[in-house]
């Protein structure tokens, strides 16, 4: 057919697959001696929710660039631009799995891929509990680049941009857009930079805080801080979730830290820690800013005497 790419390029989902089901082995049988991070048993079926299902739709559309704002706007054209890409991606994936022997294998897997991920997705969401973000629905925003692809290499050539030089441009941009997000995260100065450095430079390596300020206090200290990360309750309950196995049987050793987000403290986002900020006591406190309150106790059992905590589980 005249404009098909080489049948070589068939194999490409296939080769997809291999490479997902290698990351999966390595996660399973590598990783998850490490970290726990593979527990979803709290996941279950719910029954259809229409609520979840609107927030599916929502999230598709957020992945592929849909923005607040006034109908004249420029948000509008990113919108309009959004709902375009999603028909493109459903309607021409149904397009190439009815194809058939039109389309090579591996394209009408490429458009398969994609009705069946959304239709998981929408499952999964509208019929269960499990936990969702905009940004899980990326995979999907992701084959719309091989989706125009396809379409471009099947144009007549009057019509056929060149196809390759679009899918450069569009990997370039990308590109230029991961650049500039990963150097503005780098010049910028993290909340839990001046905390982070005082514990270590106080000589403190083991303690708790908040999932997210634990991991990321032992990104900026190069792995020194080893921290417990906690689930937002009224105890320290230990989060299972990206958290090192042997903390979930071991607790912090020597001299700890305990950090309390300010944020967490005032309830701004998880007001269930206040209890953990309220039984705290003050002359434990060893440094403030205007983000964190770090406590320091001269280990885990005094820590729990001092708050009234049940022992380490």
């Amino acid at each position: 057919m005249p404009g098909a790419p080489p049948a070589g390029r068939c194999w490409c989902p296939l080769a997809a697959d291999a490479a997902a089901l290698a990351g999966y082995l390595v996660n399973a049988k590598v990783l998850a001696e490490k970290y726990h991070f593979q527990d979803q048993g709290y996941v279950a079926f719910t029954g259809l929710n229409l609520d979840r299902l609107q927030w599916f739709v929502n999230a598709l559309l957020a992945s592929f660039g849909w923005q607040e704002g006034k109908v004249f706007s420029l948000a509008a054209l990113f919108n309009l631009a959004a709902a375009a890409l999603i028909l493109f991606c459903f309607v021409f994936s149904v397009w190439l799995v009815r194809g058939k022997a039109r389309y090579p294998l591996g394209h009408r897997l490429v458009g398969a891929f994609f009705l069946a991920g959304a239709v998981c997705f929408a499952l999964l969401y509208g019929l269960t509990n499990s936990g969702h973000s905009d940004r899980y629905l990326l995979p999907l925003a992701i084959l719309f680049v091989p989706l125009l692809e396809i379409m471009l290499a099947d144009c007549t050539p009057l019509h056929r941009p060149d196809a390759r030089g679009l899918t450069a441009l569009l990997a370039a941009i990308l590109l230029l857009r991961a650049g500039t997000d990963y150097r503005a995260a780098a010049v910028a100065t993290n909340p839990n930079q001046g905390a982070a450095q005082f514990l270590v430079q106080n000589g403190y390596r083991d303690g708790y805080a908040s999932f997210w300020d634990g991991n990321v206090m032992t990104e900026l200290t190069d792995g020194t801080l080893n921290v417990w990360t906690l689930t937002p309750n009224s105890v320290p309950e230990l989060r299972p979730w990206l958290q090192v196995t042997s903390h979930l049987q071991t607790p912090p050793q020597g001299k700890i830290f305990f950090v309390i987000s300010k944020w967490e403290a005032y309830g701004e986002r998880q007001p269930t820690t206040q209890a953990l900020a309220d039984a705290m006591p003050e002359d434990a406190l060893i440094y403030e800013d205007e983000t964190v309150k770090i406590y320091g106790f001269a280990s885990d059992e005094a820590m729990r005497q001092a708050c009234g905590f049940a022992a380490f589980p």
